[in-house]
């Protein structure tokens, strides 16, 4: 993000962060706090003790105590010597004390003057958290912020890929038992272990959207340290999935910095129903379903094509020539209503799987059904969404944000670069999100009947595919979107122009709809930071 831009940023943060710190002080909340500075990783210098103890003095919470490797003689009372060699035991110490709060703080990490009114008030939620973290930036020499890090909120399948935590995770004491530490202690990467341990138990975890806490600028601009090495947190993630009897396979990303999470795929391979509407546009729905044909090695599909009406004679005779068993279509000429074409033909599909595919789009490699098959047969997995690209070879989808309730959603990272990484390299690492478009979206079949499907009476066209997603996320499931599913998508060009008179009436009508229907959900996308402009999913900060 532009320097200019994060510089008058950062200067409405600062003006914000003064008043939250005065909320905080009106509430009364005077949490015990132990923070522990953590021993440093291989590489990275130790953290310096007299400028975390100035840190902290300067806090209006007197309730703290530190605990750090090297304090110097003549500390605070407050301040204690910590032994600890590794993480695991750093918190172990933070746990025997009778703090509330255990904030580990990476080595280099610098504390806001607001830091710990921010904690304050994340841990009074109503939630109850026993996890937070939050936002982070550089700051040079001078004191200039720089290089936001604005974070997603808690998502099992982006913390996979990649510790994306931050320098400052704060726990709620009561959870880190012996037990929770001591099986963290026995596996490669500690922390990943306790984190994944937390989560398997259904405790709740908080991102905050603040920034209280800060690192040095590094000299070579490079990326900040990663907490744990990647080889560590392979051998951790295998070793837990195999105690939770799950079969994925975990191996290094291409990018050197993160782990690829492989799901195998069932034996015998479940039937999967590809279900593509069109109408007439031979030259679109052509090269989808010889695209799928050719190049797809998912070994049992069925491909289901909706014939809404077509009437030109080259459609009409491709139709009548499609020789394979796999293929059949299905008459349905009424006036165009995306959800009630699939939803009938749901009811003629044979897979356990469906998957809604657009007739623009176009496969170009052959295990995307594999992945996209993968993470929708996951028990706890609700729909499954693809890395979508323009024919330029410009960002398509990389997910879909929800923007407000009255702009409903849009499209993350629309019109990047297709070998960008994205923000915070979210264009290259699986995670979970509220929704992911219907334009290549997999499901099992038993989830789309328990939320009822697709809404033909109220969402005929625009935003089903994000009800969708939500209704299956509000009956607890989750949603995931890769990146190792590719296709093309030529977006929408089969139905033209959407912005006649009458359908500008019947979107409008649908917004108010999801509107309706959704409320405040649509307000608040814990995926995508609240700092962030809500007119589109570009990242761009907001500074009016």
């Amino acid at each position: 993000m532009a320097a200019d831009r994060y510089a008058r940023w950062a200067g409405l943060d600062e003006r914000r962060a003064a008043r939250r710190l005065a909320l905080a002080l009106a509430a009364g909340l005077k949490p015990r706090i132990a923070v522990v500075s953590l021993p440093p990783g291989p590489g990275e210098a130790p953290a310096d003790a007299a400028d975390l103890i100035g840190r902290l003095a300067g806090q209006p919470f007197p309730n703290w105590r530190l605990l750090v490797p090297d304090p110097p003689p003549d500390a605070d009372r407050r301040v204690e010597r910590l032994g600890a060699t590794t993480a695991i035991e750093a918190l172990r110490a933070g746990a025997a004390t009778e703090a509330e709060i255990v904030l580990a703080l990476a080595p280099d990490a610098r504390l806001a003057p607001h830091a710990l009114a921010v904690l304050a008030v994340g841990f009074a939620g109503p939630t109850q958290p026993a996890l937070v973290y939050a936002d982070d930036d550089d700051v040079d020499e001078v004191g200039h912020r720089l290089n936001g890090r604005f974070r997603p909120g808690w998502s099992e399948a982006h913390f996979e890929a990649r510790d994306y935590l931050g320098p400052l995770v704060a726990f709620r004491r009561s959870a880190l038992t012996a037990e929770r530490l001591d099986r963290a202690a026995g596996a490669p990467a500690p922390f990943t272990r306790l984190v994944l341990d937390m989560a398997d138990a259904g405790l709740a975890f908080r991102r905050l959207a603040e920034m209280p806490v800060h690192r040095p600028l590094p000299a070579d601009g490079a990326a900040p340290p990663e907490r744990e090495p990647v080889a560590a947190r392979l051998a951790t993630l295998q070793a837990w999935a195999a105690a939770r009897g799950a079969s994925t396979v975990y191996e290094p990303a291409a990018d050197g910095r993160s782990v690829r999470a492989r799901h195998p795929i069932p034996q015998p391979a479940p039937l999967v129903s590809i279900l593509i509407p069109t109408r007439d546009r031979l030259d679109l729905i052509k090269v989808a379903v010889d695209s799928l044909v050719a190049k797809t090695r998912y070994p049992a599909y069925e491909i289901i094509i909706i014939d809404n009406g077509s009437i030109e004679p080259d459609t009409l005779a491709w139709f009548a020539g499609l020789t394979d068993p796999r293929i059949r279509v299905l008459r349905d000429p009424r006036p165009f209503n995306y959800s009630a074409l699939n939803n009938v033909a749901v009811r003629q599909a044979n897979g356990e799987i469906l998957v809604l595919l657009n007739n623009d789009t176009e496969v170009i490699q052959p295990d995307w059904l594999d992945e996209m098959v993968g993470w929708a047969v996951q028990p706890r997995v609700g729909a499954v969404g693809a890395k979508l690209h323009f024919p330029n070879r410009t960002i398509q989808h990389g997910g879909v944000v929800l923007l407000s309730r009255h702009g409903i959603a849009g499209h993350l990272h629309l019109g990047d670069p297709s070998d960008a990484p994205g923000d915070m390299d979210r264009l290259l690492l699986p995670q979970d999100l509220m929704a992911v478009t219907g334009a290549c979206l997999a499901l099992r079949r038993s989830v789309y009947d328990e939320v009822e499907g697709l809404d033909e009476a109220n969402l005929a066209v625009a935003f089903n595919d994000v009800d969708l997603c939500l209704k299956i996320g509000r009956a607890g499931y989750r949603i995931i979107w890769t990146p190792h599913a590719e296709l093309i998508h030529h977006e929408s060009v089969s139905r033209g122009d959407d912005m006649s008179p009458a359908k500008r009436a019947r979107f409008l009508r649908e917004v108010d709809y999801m509107a309706k229907s959704w409320g405040a959900v649509l307000d608040d996308d814990p995926f995508y930071s609240p700092h962030f402009e809500r007119h589109n999913g570009n990242f761009r900060l907001a500074v009016d």
